[in-house]
């Protein structure tokens, strides 16, 4: 009988932002994705990197969305590595907002 090798695909940028999509910010109860909080991801070997930035440096929920983030990218890419590296530069700002969620938000928010 011939044995079937099946090979891990590597997980394209795209795949890892809908999974991103999972990570719900507490006091906005956005994804980060759409919030536009994640600028960058990048695949190399077995590592999977995600910079990100969030809505102010004095955030309190930073501990708890970097541990769903770290979570979520275990349970879907167990067999990566994830590096989460969080920058203030460039700022978020609400430009930084997705189309679809503005579209959302238009009457519910100011100036977006």
């Amino acid at each position: 009988m011939k044995k079937v090798v099946t090979k891990k695909r590597i997980p394209t940028p795209l795949q890892i932002q809908q999974v991103l999509r999972r990570v719900i910010d507490p006091d906005l109860r956005f994804n980060i994705v759409d919030l536009g909080l994640v600028y960058n991801i990048v695949v190399r070997g077995k590592m999977i990197r995600v910079t990100l930035t969030f809505t102010s440096i004095g955030c309190p929920h930073v501990p708890t969305i970097l541990y769903h983030i770290e979570d979520e990218l275990a349970r879907a890419f167990s067999y990566y590595s994830a590096q989460i590296e969080v920058v203030w530069d460039p700022p978020w700002s609400k430009e930084k907002i997705s189309k679809e969620l503005r579209e959302q938000l238009q009457g519910y928010l100011p100036g977006v």
